[in-house]
């Protein structure tokens, strides 16, 4: 399982950075605060500029089904 955490970018484009393995129950406030908390302290370079907007968290999760 991954918690992904969507940004836009000073030019308009999307980042996603990822957490791997978070807590199952991690909620939409915690996300929003840490989201809120890398924009305000501006910690990662990126070609696309500046984090400057949330879009949105989500859990990405993966189930593989064995054929054989």
């Amino acid at each position: 399982m991954e918690l992904q955490l969507v940004f836009k970018c000073t030019n308009g484009k999307k980042r996603i950075l990822i957490v791997n393995d978070p807590r199952e129950d991690v909620t939409l406030e915690e996300a929003t605060a840490v989201m809120q908390l890398i924009i305000e302290k501006n910690i990662f370079d990126s070609a696309n500029g500046d984090l400057t907007e949330i879009v949105e968290a989500r859990m990405h999760t993966c189930e593989y089904n064995v054929l054989m």
